[in-house]
């Protein structure tokens, strides 16, 4: 059974620190990556769109980051990642999700 943490959903700061420790205790073992991209995969599909949404809202984020020269070594592909896609959207490229 999995441990049960409080959050208070308009609590942006409360819903960060759960998605972070999430992350923590996932690291770096790829295996349980694909575990929970598997159980994402079974989720609905409302909460797949919504996760999908929040994770390129991120990416977006990140490349704003490496535009403005703030990263490092630790997060700097991810940076990177972000800038690509934020370039692809600005030569006609689409991203936007739809709610459903």
């Amino acid at each position: 059974m999995a441990n049960l943490i409080t959050v208070d959903m308009h609590n942006p700061r409360e819903i960060v620190e759960a998605l972070v420790s999430a992350a923590s205790v996932v690291g770096g073992r790829t295996k349980f990556h694909q575990d929970i991209i598997e159980c994402l995969a079974q989720e609905h599909r409302t909460n797949q769109q919504n996760v999908t949404r929040l994770m390129l809202l991120w990416l977006r984020k990140l490349g704003e980051m490496h535009k403005e020269k703030c990263y490092d070594t630790r997060n700097e592909a991810s940076c990177l990642l972000g800038k690509n896609i934020n370039d692809a959207e600005d030569i006609g490229g689409e991203f936007i999700l739809p709610f459903i």
